[in-house]
């Protein structure tokens, strides 16, 4: 039969447990965005607003995560998302208002506290992204990246002009949200 003292060194051991859970969950909100499940954000700005926000570059812009297909090879040899590591591999696009072509990149998030930094492929720059809510994060361009691949015949960097900084993406429903084959 356990002692009081037992007892009460299982209690603390719990406790602690659920506080260091607690205390990871509210450092890393984003965990609830990115995870083992595809997820894809986007923003299509209305004629309204690209009127309100005259220099306003970008007319579209997305984020999409898909962790089978793209991500971190398991001790199966399979790409599976890393809930430790919990890193994002992504791919980021977007259109301008002087050009109906879709650009596209891609890179790595890493998690940093209560926000994911990320870096474009090929010293392409980077941004962040950070929790807004259930439904929505903000990709915000700190310094710039480049929108189009390392390939690419037409490069495009988006810089942080002042309606270019911060971008609120919502959740594209399930259906819209599809790996690339």
């Amino acid at each position: 039969m356990p002692g009081p003292w037992t007892r009460i060194g299982l209690g603390a051991v719990l406790v602690w447990a659920a506080f260091g859970t607690a205390t990871q969950t509210l450092a890393r909100p984003l965990e609830r965005h990115f995870g083992a499940n595809d997820s894809c954000y986007e923003r299509i700005y209305s004629g309204a607003h690209l009127a309100k926000h005259k220099t306003q570059r970008v007319t579209s812009i997305r984020f999409d995560h898909f962790p089978t297909t793209f991500g971190t090879y398991d001790q199966n040899n399979r790409i599976a998302f890393d809930p430790v590591r919990a890193e994002v591999y992504f791919t980021v696009s977007a259109r301008f208002r002087d050009s109906g072509r879709l650009f596209t990149n891609s890179g790595i998030c890493t998690p940093q506290g209560p926000i994911y930094r990320c870096q474009i492929e090929c010293d392409g720059g980077g941004f962040s992204l950070k929790h807004k809510s259930a439904a929505s994060i903000l990709l915000i361009n700190e310094t710039g990246f480049a929108i189009s691949g390392c390939d690419a015949e037409v490069h495009r960097w988006l810089d942080p002009h002042p309606d270019d900084k911060v971008f609120r993406l919502d959740r594209v429903a399930a259906e819209a949200c599809t790996p690339p084959r």
